[in-house]
């Protein structure tokens, strides 16, 4: 998995100067650095510490605390990197 980049797509989503709890975003948006198989969803911040993302009707836990609420695993839409071998 490309943890990097999705790193770095949740702290730009939210980043000290944003307000917002939830924020749209896309392929488009972040082009070959998008991590995942689906074009578009929401990331949303629940539950205090917990960071989910939306698309589809369907909630994956994007960290250990939204995990331990019982969202999905986010790996089944998780693009496979081929350029380290890590699937």
């Amino acid at each position: 998995m490309k943890k990097i980049s999705y790193v770095c797509m949740v702290l730009f989503v939210f980043s000290p100067n944003s307000f917002a709890s939830e924020r749209q975003v896309s392929f488009d948006e972040f082009g070959n650095e998008w991590p995942l198989t689906v074009n578009s969803g929401t990331i949303e911040c629940r539950q205090g510490n917990s960071v989910v993302f939306i698309t589809d009707g369907k909630e994956y836990a994007i960290n250990g605390t939204a995990e331990d609420l019982g969202y999905k695993d986010i790996r089944p839409i998780w693009k496979d990197d081929t350029s380290t071998g890590i699937v």
